[in-house]
């Protein structure tokens, strides 16, 4: 099988005049994971995997458009139920992954969604809080141990030229840092509200977490790296199954985007899944939000009418260019900014590229 190793051009960062990133969503490794096991012989079976058609497609893609990911995007749902075996097929997936194109880990983001949680790790904490009494501590914590286990299996020998990344109980959130690209991606936990009760099933991001990436994020923004957020629940809310939407959509859009309170905004672009289908809005302050197909589900997991897709996005300072996978690329480019506002594009002093407005 032909792969885009060998071909990978040599690019300079210095910051970028110019980002592919290859965004995923919702692979659903377990019972909703489309390919896998319908083979008649083992060889059929590993040739019939979200690996093999991902990375030839990859490879068709770099051939014919010389699209090449510079960084890779995952807006969560990686497992099917959160359980431990899947996300063993989630790490080995990521493993060959990043090995395939040629990328180091810390140039790979991982955000958790809903299918992230165990419901009966959560239901277990619960009932072992009330055998001692004690009252459950939101955003309960023992519900993200399979997801939290297969990112530090992940990232654990992955280098890190800037901050390192981490999820864990104190911050369940996480800052990819990528130096070497001047990209900063806010890993926002959409399932903060997520238990094994019916009614906490729906997307919310708190104000705690908010408030922290503010702090964080601008630092970048003003030294002119590229700062992209990434969150699983759809962050425009739609009047019917809100549960399955971004229940403080609003806040991150007052607080993260293009036009807050005190300014212009950290945050340059937003990516998420959940909708199994590829969508671009415009969020009331500007900010464009970008969300893609689902990466492996089966037809009656996802809108008829919309293959598994992902998608390749080139990113420039004037704009993006959306390039949906697993067929024919139609492109569609839009203005990063608000759509009212002229693209710009400084030159940044003692560089050879350009910096992100």
């Amino acid at each position: 099988m032909t792969g885009p190793r060998s071909r990978r051009p040599q690019r300079t960062y210095g910051p970028a005049g110019e980002l592919v990133v290859l965004h995923l969503s919702d692979p659903q490794f377990g019972r909703q994971h489309l390919f896998g096991g319908n083979g008649l012989t083992a060889a059929d079976r590993d040739r019939d995997s979200l690996f093999v058609r991902l990375h030839e497609d990859l490879g068709k893609m770099a051939e014919r458009h010389a699209l090449w990911p510079d960084l890779i995007v995952v807006t969560g749902d990686l497992a099917e139920w959160g359980l431990p075996s899947e996300f063993n097929q989630v790490v080995e997936f990521l493993d060959r992954l990043v090995e395939a194109v040629d990328l180091p880990r810390h140039r790979v983001a991982i955000v958790p969604g809903n299918h992230d949680v165990n419901r009966k790790a959560c239901e277990q904490y619960f009932l072992g809080e009330a055998a001692d009494e004690r009252e459950p501590k939101p955003p309960y914590w023992p519900k993200w141990r399979h997801f939290a286990a297969a990112f530090e299996g992940f990232y654990a020998d992955a280098r890190w030229p800037g901050e390192r990344a981490a999820f864990v109980p104190e911050l369940p959130w996480t800052l990819f840092e990528m130096t070497d690209l001047r990209v900063v991606i806010a890993g926002l936990n959409s399932t903060m509200a997520e238990s094994h009760r019916d009614e906490d099933h729906h997307g919310l991001v708190g104000e705690a977490q908010l408030a922290w990436f503010a702090q964080r994020l601008r630092s970048y923004r003003n030294a002119g790296w590229l700062v992209l957020a990434a969150v699983h629940h759809n962050p425009l809310r739609r009047p019917v199954e809100d549960d399955e939407n971004l229940w403080d959509a609003d806040d991150l859009d007052r607080v993260l985007g293009h036009e807050t309170a005190g300014g212009p905004g950290p945050v340059h672009l937003l990516l998420h899944g959940h909708t199994h289908d590829g969508r671009l809005h415009r969020l009331p302050s500007g900010l464009l939000a970008l969300s893609t197909g689902s990466a492996a589900v089966t037809a009656e997991a996802r809108p008829a009418e919309v293959p598994n897709q992902y998608q390749l996005l080139n990113l420039r300072p004037d704009g993006v260019t959306a390039l949906p996978g697993t067929r024919e690329p139609t492109s569609l480019t839009v203005r990063l900014g608000p759509a009212t506002t002229a693209p710009t594009w400084t030159p940044t002093p003692g560089t050879t590229g350009s910096r992100w407005p």
